[in-house]
């Protein structure tokens, strides 16, 4: 269901593509799907093939992490629907470690942002895919005074227990 509405969502705007997965069955393949993606299989070699290209002609602005990375590659259709590939423009992060471990970005979550960010112009360098440096410092600002208020109690403790 939720591969109808990704296709849905991203529509003229963008494509989204999972490298090494197809929905023909050869030799070597690896059946991954149900419901949406009943009938789509995974090829290892396919895959690698694709990982390489990519961080090659990338100059590894991506080099996959073996997680669950996204790759954001802009192209041009030009003329005669004739693809370029701007892989100066290529992107990545990997959504599982994007958030960290406690709260992870999900693909639609991914889909989501860059949809939006494409549709209201924002031309974010980041799709708003990642949180801006001042989100972040205030993510981390809690953690930060939780450990620094811990560490002074326990110092308090520490000097009233040891007499100083």
């Amino acid at each position: 269901m939720r591969g109808a509405y990704f296709d849905r969502r991203t529509g003229d705007l963008w494509d989204l593509f999972f490298p090494g997965y197809e929905m023909t069955q050869r030799p070597g393949a690896q059946s991954v799907g149900r419901r949406f993606t009943k009938g789509w299989y995974f090829y290892a070699d396919a895959f690698d093939r694709r990982r390489n290209e990519i961080s090659r002609k990338s100059g590894e602005r991506w080099v996959y992490s073996g997680g669950v990375d996204l790759v954001l590659i802009n192209a041009i259709v030009g003329e005669g629907r004739e693809v370029t590939i701007d892989w100066a423009s290529t992107f990545s992060t990997n959504l599982a470690e994007q958030r960290g471990t406690s709260a992870k970005l999900t693909l639609a979550e991914a889909i989501e942002r860059i949809t939006h960010d494409l549709e209201t112009g924002a031309e974010d360098a980041t799709y708003g895919i990642r949180e801006s440096r001042e989100d972040e410092a205030r993510s981390r600002l809690i953690p930060d005074l939780l450990v620094t208020t811990l560490s002074e109690i326990a110092a308090a403790l520490a000097s009233r227990g040891l007499g100083i």
